[in-house]
């Protein structure tokens, strides 16, 4: 112990000479000095050997960020002041709290090289600091926790490939450590440093003495330092925040749906009879519209109409497991963006996967969505046809009204929790800038959502990134609606008007990617992938409709087709029929995934004119895997993949999918928000992670069935005959 303290007051030992920039620096010993001995073959004259050794000696000692923040003459504030020297004071004498402090506090830089940009410290140990340091030391002192964004940059001119993976271990490290302007890699001139101080200090006050003292010390080391510390990166012990207006109304009406589904099931069980026919009678022979209303909520009817098979087309049954497997994809793609964007122990390993074809599988992820649009367009055209089969008089407007009260409750309570309740679960180093931003977003833009208008409106500040396939998708299939119903009619006109419009859809896609030089996809490089919604590749070119149309119209023209061909006299053989099959949905697909790996090559030159071509052209490819997918199965003789991809566990999953897609990412962002220590990645750790999504996502979306979704349908069919 008494080293320890030994220690702890030779490192304090200095802060009467705080002023001097070299104050804090930790004497090199003779084993570093052999070590580096050798000049990197980059450093040859005089001049660029003295700023090496600098750098060299600051990256081998470097200051104690929060001792020179604490000591430094700059800060104004006199609270602030005294409080620090206060700290300073303390530390000498080893006192439990500012040991806490500078305990809390990170230090020296861990894994620089490999990638590890965050240095996060100890967040609980530092905002749990609190006393009374009496009048004299300004009142109540509490730790507050920042973290600070810190850019370093050196004139040493570097000689290694800017693309390379593979460095030449006798070179110097900064070879590793500049930037060179590879968007995959992480970058390692910059590190997000964990800083413990009196809660006194503001975040502006902290980031001026931090500009400054840094200033001084770059100076001194031949290094060009920024920073910058946001308000949303401090943060001091999470006391109790008051509920606001929003906070309880969402409460009521929360309490008032769980209150309604209890009450409704316990009268459901009491009062209703199970009839032959699988099907819930009230025992009473008259019910009221208000009984019918009331027993909307019943949990109990939720579960079997989840279970209930209702089918339209043998075929068309396989769209459950195709909407399950979709599904899953797309929980563990963004699970890997919470990779990507995030603390990361060893970035070295993502560098790798994105140099790797199979792993193009997650990397050219984003087009599975494009499965889900033409899904969407196939049920659509085959649901109308057959219903305007059967009655001639079918309203449009009907149609998308039935639509909107379909998806829109279930949405607006995930909305709404987002803007509410969900900012007052939990707290972390990155609370403020995911989850507290995320609510932010939702209690200011919810109304675009609620229009379905949200993937042009505001798109930066969208409420639930993943929510502008929503929009999409409603405008196509208003726009759908009236192709097909035009084919219904006239025929002639109809196809010409789909094939019109899926011309176009390509064509305008093609222009605008050309135009705006835009990549051929969404790469899921770090920063892209630290927020989405900033990206300009996501705002301007992602979420737009007209970049998403084409699978849709896809999907829409293979409905009428499966349509013509539902009573299929002609059909393929055994073996044709499973050789088309695999090759349509699981090779043209898998190749579609595939392709992207040439946008990956390291130094590829960009073309516009490729980008152009690619970006609407790989959507086609994958919808057509999808759609002819269940042409084959319609046509052909391959029951055993009928049989399993319309199972029972498939059927319920699949209608689980819709709320699973809107609460997936609740777990995902709670966890980025909590985040206390760099995640390592791996394969076990990334499965293991997108399991408990998966879990999370599904178990939710149970819930909202019960008490939103199913319910809604419910009075939808009521009030809309």
């Amino acid at each position: 112990m008494l080293r320890m303290i030994s220690a702890v007051l030779l490192l304090c030992s200095t802060a009467d000479v705080i002023g001097s920039p070299n104050a804090y620096n930790v004497t090199e010993s003779s084993h570093t000095e052999a070590n580096i001995t050798t000049i990197p073959r980059d450093v040859e004259n005089k001049t660029m050997y003295e700023d090496y050794v600098s750098l060299k000696d600051w990256f081998v000692a470097p200051h104690l960020l929060t001792v020179l923040l604490a000591a430094s003459d700059k800060i104004h504030s006199s609270r602030c002041k005294t409080q620090s020297r206060l700290y300073l004071k303390e530390l000498r004498n080893f006192t439990m709290w500012a040991a806490q402090m500078f305990d809390s506090a990170a230090k020296i830089p861990v894994g620089v090289l490999a990638g590890n940009q965050y240095h996060l410290g100890h967040y609980d140990e530092c905002v749990e600091i609190s006393l009374d340091a009496g009048e004299t030391f300004g009142g109540m002192l509490e730790g507050q926790y920042c973290l600070a964004e810190i850019q370093f940059d050196t004139a040493i001119s570097l000689e290694a490939d800017p693309y390379t993976l593979n460095y030449d271990p006798k070179s110097s490290a900064f070879e590793k450590i500049k930037y060179k302007h590879d968007p995959s890699k992480v970058r390692r001139d910059v590190m997000h440093w964990a800083l413990c101080t009196p809660a006194s200090c503001s975040p502006e006050e902290l980031n001026e003495v931090l500009k400054q003292e840094l200033t001084k010390v770059g100076e001194s080391h031949g290094i060009q330092f920024t920073s910058h510390i946001s308000h949303e990166l401090c943060h001091t012990l999470d006391h109790t925040q008051p509920l606001s207006a929003g906070d309880i109304g969402y409460l009521f009406v929360l309490i008032s749906l769980i209150s309604l589904l209890v009450s409704s099931t316990l009268y459901d069980y009491k009062f209703t009879t199970d009839l032959p026919e699988n099907k819930l009678e009230p025992t009473t022979k008259n019910p009221s519209k208000m009984e019918k209303i009331f027993l909307c909520f019943s949990a109990r009817r939720s579960v079997k109409n989840l279970f209930a098979r209702n089918s339209i087309h043998p075929a068309l049954e396989t769209t459950h497991g195709a909407r399950v497997f979709f599904m899953l994809m797309i929980i563990m793609g963004h699970r890997i963006i919470t990779y990507g964007g995030h603390p990361i122990f060893n970035a070295e390993t993502e560098e790798r996967l994105f140099r790797s074809i199979p792993s193009m599988l997650l990397g050219n992820g984003t087009v599975i969505v494009d499965g889900f649009f033409t899904l969407s367009g196939l049920l659509m055209s085959y649901s109308l046809l057959e219903s305007q089969s059967k009655s001639k008089r079918t309203s449009l407007a009907k149609s998308v009204l039935v639509r909107f009260f379909r998806l829109t409750p279930s949405y607006m309570m995930l909305v709404f929790f987002h803007a509410t309740l969900l900012h007052h679960m939990g707290s972390g180093p990155f609370w403020d800038v995911t989850v507290g931003r995320e609510q932010r977003r939702c209690a200011t833009n919810w109304w675009s959502n609620l229009l379905y208008i949200n993937n042009y409106i505001n798109v930066r500040e969208m409420c639930m990134f993943q929510s502008w396939y929503l929009a999409a998708d409603f405008q196509l299939y208003i726009v759908s609606l009236l192709a097909v119903s035009i084919i219904a009619r006239w025929p002639r006109l109809g196809y010409a008007a789909l094939g019109l419009l899926t011309t176009t859809s390509v064509v305008v896609s093609s222009v605008l990617i050309y135009q705006n030089q835009a990549e051929a996809l969404l790469f899921p490089y770090p920063d892209n992938m630290r927020d989405l919604r900033d990206s300009s590749y996501f705002q301007t070119i992602y979420v737009g409709t007209q970049h998403r149309a084409t699978p849709y119209f896809v999907g829409v023209i293979s409905g009428v087709v499966l349509y013509k061909l539902r009573n299929c006299s002609h059909r393929l053989g055994k073996v044709l029929s499973h050789v088309a099959y695999i090759s349509c949905f699981w090779g043209l697909g898998t190749a579609i995934l595939l392709s992207a790996y040439v946008f990956f090559i390291p130094g590829r030159p960009y073309s516009a004119l490729e980008a152009a071509l690619y970006g609407p052209l790989h959507r086609i490819g994958f919808a057509l895997a999808v759609s002819s997918s269940y042409i084959i199965v319609s046509c052909g003789q391959i029951e055993i993949y009928q049989r399993f991809f319309s199972s029972k566990p498939f059927v319920v999953l699949s209608r689980l999918t819709y709320g699973a897609y809107l609460a997936h990412t609740v777990g995902q962002l709670y966890d980025q928000g909590t985040l206390r220590v760099p995640r390592y990645l791996s394969v076990y750790t990334g499965i293991w992670l997108s399991l408990g999504d998966i879990v999370i996502a599904f178990g939710l979306s149970f819930f909202l069935l019960l008490l939103v979704e199913t319910p809604f349908r419910c009075l939808q069919k009521l009030i809309i005959k």
